[in-house]
């Protein structure tokens, strides 16, 4: 008998919608981050996400991780759209062999991670199935709805943090390269891929300010093709900023940092928006006065594609990232 099949998840979500119809009070679209609708003079907006144990869970991960890492996953979708986080539905999937330790730890990283964020957990349900999922749906309101389609020619293409960490923490628990003697930087790589810690508290002193946004969670090139597809723009990219530790470690396998980062990370769990060139100076002074690292990586212009600007040469940025397959 011949196997299935390979599928990819936008596949799986072209032929769900042959099915469904969508909702005229719904605002963004089903290829977006999150559903919103708007409500007396602002928004709600809701995403469902899932942490699968099979697919997610890297090697030496714990279930205080785990809970966090579901909750930021799911928070991540709906702070990028400018909402502000307010509650969080928790589906828990059980295998048999999990204690009741392993519960309180999971239990524990859930409410950390809310509470670090802003929101509330209103309940949810529990299944015991044949392998551990958290599934998280959060809803947050907001004043200000940003989609990822809103990019027009001129703007400045901005995003917080830095890249790269996750990518080396992959390199290590996924493809097994040797184990660097750089321990700080070891250890923020691994933090990175267990329990992200993304400034989206402050991630409105950009929103209020951008045209378009998205979370990094795919991978920064992924990322950056969405945001310029629903935008129907071409973005150009002319630097892009590596974290110090990843690039030690890319240094030490020899690795080029610049690809690493682009292709082979994700779930930084960083906002990458489009902001007007005439409010940046304005997004720059307010982001620094609070401690959130806010950098300029490109450019938006008429046209298709994403661009990598480099010593007077335009080079296409491949369309790749994390794409679910079953």
């Amino acid at each position: 008998m011949q196997g299935r099949e390979s599928i990819s998840e936008r596949e799986v979500i072209d032929t769900l919608w042959r099915y469904f119809t969508r909702d005229p009070e719904e605002i963004l679209g089903v290829y977006d981050d999150a559903s919103a609708a708007k409500v007396g003079g602002g928004y709600i907006v809701v995403n469902l996400d899932i942490f699968d144990e099979i697919t997610d869970r890297l090697p030496g991960m714990g279930f205080y991780d785990i809970g966090w890492k579901s909750i930021v996953m799911a928070l991540s979708d709906i702070v990028a759209k400018g909402a502000r986080p307010k509650a969080c539905m928790i589906g828990l999937g059980l295998p048999k062999g999990v204690g009741i330790e392993e519960i309180h730890a999971l239990a524990k990283g859930l409410r950390d991670a809310a509470r670090r964020y802003g929101a509330s957990i209103w309940g949810g349900d529990i299944g015991f199935t044949d392998h551990l999922y958290v599934s998280v749906t959060t809803l947050g309101i907001g004043e200000r709805l940003v989609s990822r389609g809103g990019a027009r020619p001129g703007d400045a293409v901005v995003t917080t943090g830095t890249y790269g960490l996750t990518a080396a923490a992959y390199k290590i628990l996924l493809e097994g390269l040797r184990t660097p003697p750089d321990k700080r930087a070891l250890n923020e790589a691994i933090k990175s891929a267990y329990r992200p810690e993304p400034k989206m508290d402050l991630w409105s002193l950009v929103l209020e300010h951008a045209t378009a946004a998205i979370d990094s969670s795919d991978g920064l090139a992924i990322s950056l093709h969405y945001l310029a597809e629903r935008s129907n723009v071409a973005i150009v990219v002319n630097r892009i900023p590596i974290a110090e530790s990843a690039m030690s470690l890319f240094d030490y396998w020899g690795i080029d940092p610049l690809s690493a980062s682009l292709y082979e990370g994700g779930e930084e769990f960083e906002l990458i928006a489009t902001v007007p060139s005439s409010s940046v100076a304005r997004v720059m002074e307010r982001t620094a006065a609070k401690d959130l690292r806010v950098e300029v990586i490109g450019y938006v212009e008429e046209g298709k594609g994403v661009y990598l600007e480099r010593d007077g040469e335009r080079i296409p940025i491949e369309r790749r990232g994390w794409v679910h397959r079953g």
